[in-house]
């Protein structure tokens, strides 16, 4: 028995060893946060963001366009995943003008400074399956159309 157990503990080992050569850590830039806006006594948004930069946090995602966080986000070189909330996207899909509307409101205003960049628009969150799926496509094609991809 104890031939089998050494047997094994070698073939644990030399797996490990395996893993541990492929494994490669993250940099600090790959990790990122969703910022959770739901909950009781949440610290202001300027707290939040000087945690994400003392930690080395290099991307969040809004779940929806919450003034307080992209005005902290800004000029602290943080890329900003933007959500479209649920309710938003019946209106959205029905008008591509709307679409565009949305946009030029809530994403170009920050674009606009170098230092916050928006480089996806989620569209909803768990929409899918429920109400709100069938306006997802129509959302995303909207977008895509107003701002094709690179």
């Amino acid at each position: 028995m104890g031939l089998f157990r050494q047997a094994v503990l070698i073939v644990v080992a030399t797996i490990a060893a395996a893993l541990h050569n492929q494994i490669q850590i993250a940099e600090a830039d790959d990790i990122g946060v969703c910022y959770g806006m739901l909950g009781d006594n949440l610290p202001p948004a300027t707290d939040v963001v000087n945690l994400y930069k003392k930690y080395g946090i290099g991307k969040t995602r809004l779940f929806d366009l919450n003034l307080a966080a992209l005005n902290a986000l800004k000029g602290n070189h943080i890329p900003v995943y933007l959500g479209i909330r649920n309710e938003d996207l019946p209106n959205l899909a029905a008008s591509p003008d709307a679409v565009t509307a949305w946009l030029a409101t809530n994403v170009e205003p920050y674009i606009k400074d170098e230092n916050l960049g928006i480089p996806i628009i989620t569209v909803g969150n768990e929409v899918i399956p429920g109400p709100y799926a069938e306006n997802v496509l129509p959302v995303m094609q909207s977008l895509q159309n107003v701002h094709p991809p690179v």
